[in-house]
Parts: C-alpha cells; sequence; structure tokens
C-alpha cells in the first residue's frame, strides 16, 4: 500500500559573518511527516521530538464535524 505523505519542516534563519559582511541563512529540518486521513476530513502529524518517541497528532476539521452532526439530527427529526 502506497500512502502519500508531506514531510512536516520548520526553518530558522541565522547571520554568518563572511569577509566583513553579513550573510543571512536558512537552515530547513524535517521533524516529521504528515498525511490526510482516508475520508479527507483530518490530517495526522507524526512528529520527531526525542530519539525513539513518536508523538502522533490529528487535526479534524471541526466544521465538517458540526456539519455532519447538523445533517444527521435533521435526517433524524431533531433540528
Amino acid at each position: 500500500m502506497n500512502i502519500k505523505f508531506y514531510d512536516v519542516i520548520v526553518a530558522k534563519e541565522y547571520e554568518t559573518r563572511q569577509s566583513g559582511h553579513l550573510e543571512k541563512k536558512t537552515a530547513w529540518n524535517r521533524i516529521g511527516r504528515a498525511w490526510q486521513s482516508k475520508s479527507g476530513d483530518s490530517l495526522s502529524f507524526e512528529l520527531y521530538l526525542m530519539p525513539n518517541q513518536r508523538y502522533v497528532i490529528q487535526l479534524k476539521d471541526r466544521d465538517t464535524d458540526r456539519t455532519r452532526h447538523l445533517e444527521s439530527q435533521s435526517v433524524q427529526g431533531g433540528v
């Protein structure tokens, strides 16, 4: 099974001095990955914060969830 995922990256800007001139640079670090649920209504993040530990955070679209709840109530005659 081929699951499509996206890298979660952070950027850190810093300055170095080259020949007496300040030069701005950016360092990019991959800190995890993210993927969308099969239904498409939530997004999960796997973050690499500490070695040998994984943290998974799931974000769900609350508007979609609320709309589904209201639709189910209207079908049942509740709203």
